[in-house]
């Protein structure tokens, strides 16, 4: 099957937030849903992907190039771990990684902090942050950054202020400090 990486993809949406931006919030949150499922899966069997990040990601598209989200790949499995192992390696990537990683602590919420930064670059589009990754200092002004959003202003479906503040929700409970 034909597709790219979800990092491709949100290049995409980056670069130009105001084109069909109704249509790119639905499929963005589609494809982090199914990677949620995906990961919830590999959570279910024990498992931890500890570096989720869109190039490790493939969404399909169809015959005229438009991604079709709710059927995803998953790759670079080299870090997957048992969530049960002793010995637990440091991995992921910066911009996505969890805090605890780095402390040696990882559990299955740290995959949940790096979909919750997943997110974050897909959606939040502003200037202030050039390479859209999520620093922890962002997370007070998290309500704000969405708000700014070039994606969420670029629509008034985009901007209705019920959805804003579900995905702001879903944001500051991905990306708490403490897991």
């Amino acid at each position: 099957m034909a597709g790219k990486g979800f990092d491709l993809y949100l290049e995409e949406v980056r670069k130009q937030p105001d084109y069909r931006p109704e249509e790119r919030l639905r499929d963005i949150l589609s494809v982090v849903d199914a990677l949620t499922d995906c990961i919830k899966a590999l959570h279910t069997a024990g498992l931890m992907h500890m570096d989720i990040k869109p190039s490790n990601f493939l969404v399909p598209y169809n015959s005229d190039f438009r991604i079709k989200p709710n059927n995803v790949s998953l790759f670079d499995i080299n870090t997957l771990c048992s969530v049960d192992s002793e010995y637990m390696r440091i991995s992921g990537t910066e911009g996505y990684r969890a805090p605890e990683v780095l402390r040696g602590r990882a559990d299955n919420r740290s995959d949940i902090y790096s979909i919750g930064a997943m997110l974050f670059y897909a959606v939040v589009i502003t200037k202030d942050i050039s390479d859209g990754l999520y620093r922890d200092f962002y997370y007070s002004s998290i309500d704000q950054l969405v708000r700014n959003s070039e994606l969420f202003r670029a629509s008034e479906t985009n901007s209705d202020a019920a959805l804003m503040s579900r995905i702001c929700r879903i944001l500051e409970h991905c990306l708490a400090k403490d897991p």
